[in-house]
């Protein structure tokens, strides 16, 4: 882990300014990019995610100057509207680009999006937590209170414009990652931190209401199997209500969305861990052709076929070959620490339910 985090630290873009000062030229640098050989488009999610890492990891280092610089950089990167897109931090919402000759139904604007949103809002939740816990413990502050004022400020915006995007069903649209399993996990998961002295009581009110209908959604949604689905068709306008197979990482998504708001034992979640453990191919030989990309071999993996990730939404689907692996892990330690916190040992959860 340590040889992963100085990675990080040795990729963090201090000194090119990117394509995302020229409209913000007094934007702080601090952000990481998608890729290699990519330092002129810093991106908000690799740096939260990038951020994340390197705070979790050692949480004394939210207070250098690195991860300082990345926390301003994510906060000068939100738009007047509250929320965050990819790359720019300036309102682009340029939808006339779409219908020039050479656009071809490509987005070639890059406005706030309910998925991004959601991230960072999970991000600052956790940086703040941590600085919490660490003052806690030691008595020393990581983040000064104007940098937890100006966090708390920005997460307060993010929730007034995630309020106005939310659909009547409850959920979120994402324009990353098929669809709205991923948009309301997403923002669940963002939500999660958005509480206590943040908000006023009657903005708490508010908070409930947009918490609970999407939880029913999602439970409404869930398969027979245990797991979640959906395809790409969600992106087309007036697309029929249907039952899509069960994938490993949306069934992940799902179950995180859920578990940022309601106990581990829960039968939803129990039943999508059970899913989980259930479809993951342990001691057999696994080829590229079974969905699984990298992992090939006699290892412990999940296969998945389906594209769930999104280049441009009704042009270009995408396989990141680790989503397959990545999330469902993550999915089941959250669940490990949330029955470790509560103290239920994992044999126990057939009697909670």
């Amino acid at each position: 882990m340590d040889l992963t985090i100085e990675w990080f630290k040795d990729h963090q873009i201090l000194s090119v300014p990117g394509d995302c000062h020229k409209q913000n030229p007094r934007l702080a640098l601090g952000g990481w990019c998608y890729q290699e050989c990519n330092t002129h488009y810093p991106d908000n999610d690799d740096t939260l995610v990038s951020l994340l890492c390197i705070a979790m990891h050692e949480p004394a280092e939210l207070s250098s100057k690195a991860s300082l610089a990345a926390i301003d950089f994510l906060l000068g990167m939100q738009c007047t509207n509250g929320g965050w897109a990819c790359f720019d931090g300036w309102d682009n919402r340029n939808c006339w680009l779409n219908y020039t000759p050479f656009g071809q139904g490509n987005e070639f604007f890059d406005p706030s999006v309910p998925d991004i949103t959601g991230r960072v809002l999970e991000c600052f939740g956790i940086l703040l937590a941590l600085s919490d816990d660490f003052y806690r413990k030691t008595g020393k502050r990581l983040l000064m209170d104007e940098m937890c004022l100006q966090i708390r400020r920005a997460c307060h915006k993010a929730i007034q414009y995630l309020r106005t995007e939310q659909d009547s069903q409850g959920r979120w649209r994402s324009r990353w990652h098929v669809n709205y399993l991923n948009g309301t996990y997403s923002v669940l998961c963002g939500m999660k931190f958005c509480s206590g002295s943040m908000h006023s009581k009657k903005s708490r009110g508010c908070k409930d209401e947009m918490i609970q209908q999407p939880i029913s959604w999602i439970k409404s949604v869930q398969n027979q199997d245990g797991g979640w689905g959906e395809g790409a068709s969600t992106y087309q306008q007036g697309y029929a209500t249907e039952r899509f197979d069960s994938t490993p990482t949306q069934t992940a998504w799902a179950i995180m969305g859920l578990l940022a708001h309601l106990p581990p034992t829960d039968i939803a979640i129990v039943n999508g861990i059970q899913n989980l453990v259930r479809t993951q191919t342990i001691g057999m030989y696994v080829s590229n052709e079974d969905g699984t990309g990298i992992g090939a071999g006699p290892s412990a993996t999940w296969r998945q076929k389906e594209y769930v990730s999104v280049g441009f939404p009704d042009i270009l689907w995408l396989d990141y070959s680790s989503s397959r692996h990545g999330y469902p892990m993550m999915a089941l330690g959250r669940w490990l620490r949330e029955m470790k916190s509560r103290e239920i040992r994992v044999g126990e959860v057939s009697s909670c339910c």
